[in-house]
């Protein structure tokens, strides 16, 4: 075409020239206007895809260039890349830089020039080891391909930028990461899942004494106990078990991973007073301190042998430097199966007292076991807590009209081995 041109040209100034040198009153010819030769268009064409307007690719990338003569594409042209002719039309873009790409052809004009930019892609992924549960704080881990790690991307799930570390909200994402001078990452899918919620499930609440050691028991829906759980009440931390102080208290279940549990309610009272004493040979200790024990199960023989349940009162005195123990049996009665029940002592007046003993200092230093000299009562009055009973108990000896030994106490005491349905 240019050399059709060129031709075309020269043609029409040798005719005006002979003209000229035959008639200088001829008309001159006005020579023909000059068109521009269009240049070649470049469009840059990977192996699959044609792209028209590509700007930007990823490093290792190779790109088939076709370009466009007039209305047709073809690939029978010249490739260079940054003034470098290449063999082919196509060009593996393997380092992170500008490239500028400019097609020739013989007879034409050279196309402009092309800038194209390789970069790296980046990936991304949540820095964590299993599912993401609502309210977990996730950090975010961005590399490219070849596992350099990148600072200061930003985060964008569903195409909004999030600070990092970020608090997962239940949803489902897309997840991507972008810096200038990086291809954004293709999206990664994640689920937050909603936080699964916690329980108190305390049986009992009301009327807690004070000092009371309270374990809470912490589960999930499904009620199967939650391990590493924290207690508090208001922003204060409490242990778990924890020792009760009088008030009424809000106990909440936290865990990282679950929901808060709604507050628990937890009322205390002030422990109930408990006085007695032991007297002995003319010592006499006070008292704020006892114990009822379920020793077991003995055949005691009042004529005929009898099957009893025997009990130990231990009782402490107030200075921590005596201890009184007295053993006591009330009856048992036998099951369908051979097995036996107590009695406890309130229900009866079946009780026979059988054996005393005071201790100073860990050291023996009063027994007496004739049964028939030791009286006393025990009556139950009730329960403000499981495991303890309030109870008035009074023990004496007496050999005629001279006193040996007495104890009395009134107030709660602690019961091992046993239950009181009460």
């Amino acid at each position: 075409m240019k050399k059709l041109f060129t031709l075309l040209a020269l043609s029409a100034l040798l005719f005006t020239g002979l003209s000229c040198s035959s008639d200088d009153n001829a008309l001159a010819v006005t020579p023909p206007v000059e068109e521009e030769i269009p240049p070649v268009v470049v469009d840059p064409k990977d192996q699959v895809t044609f792209l028209p307007h590509l700007v930007e690719v990823e490093t290792g990338t190779t790109v088939r260039f076709a370009v466009m003569l007039g209305k047709q594409a073809t690939v029978d042209f010249d490739l260079y890349v940054n003034q470098v002719k290449q063999d082919t039309t196509a060009y593996t873009f393997d380092k992170v830089g500008t490239y500028i790409v400019v097609a020739k052809k013989e007879g034409y004009k050279d196309s402009n020039e092309h800038k194209i930019t390789a970069m790296d892609k980046l990936i991304v992924s949540p820095k964590v080891e299993s599912e993401i549960v609502e309210g977990t704080m996730v950090e975010f881990t961005v590399k490219t391909l070849d596992g350099t790690l990148i600072e200061g991307a930003d985060i964008l799930l569903n195409n909004q930028k999030v600070t990092t570390p970020w608090k997962a909200v239940a949803g489902n994402y897309d997840l991507r990461a972008s810096k200038q001078g990086y291809i954004k990452s293709e999206p990664t899918k994640i689920t937050v899942k909603q936080m699964p919620a916690l329980f108190i499930t305390n049986e009992t609440s009301n009327n807690i004494i004070e000092a009371t050691q309270v374990l809470f028991e912490v589960v999930s829906k499904d009620g199967r106990p939650v391990e590493g759980v924290e207690l508090f009440i208001g922003d204060n931390p409490i242990t778990n078990p924890w020792k009760a102080t009088v008030g009424t208290h809000q106990v909440i279940a936290k865990k990282q991973g679950y929901q808060d549990s709604k507050p628990f309610q937890i009322i205390v009272i002030a422990k109930p007073k408990a006085t007695g004493h032991i007297y002995f040979e003319n010592k006499r200790f006070e008292t704020d301190h006892t114990e009822l024990a379920f020793v077991g199960f003995k055949t005691i023989h009042h004529g005929d042998p009898t099957q009893y349940a025997v009990w130990r009162e231990t009782t402490i005195s107030t200075d921590k430097t005596g201890r009184c123990e007295v053993f006591f049996a009330t009856p048992a009665i036998v099951n369908e199966d051979f097995t036996y029940t107590a009695i406890d002592p309130s229900m009866t007046k079946d009780i026979t007292w059988m054996e005393v003993n005071v201790y100073i200092n860990n050291r023996r230093v009063f027994a007496y076991g004739i049964k028939e000299q030791i009286k006393g009562r025990y009556r139950i009055i009730g329960s403000d807590r499981p495991y303890y009973i309030n109870a008035e108990y009074f023990v004496e000896i007496k050999d005629g009209t001279k006193l040996l030994f007495s104890q009395r106490f009134n107030g709660e005491r602690k019961v091992y081995n046993y239950t009181f349905n009460l």
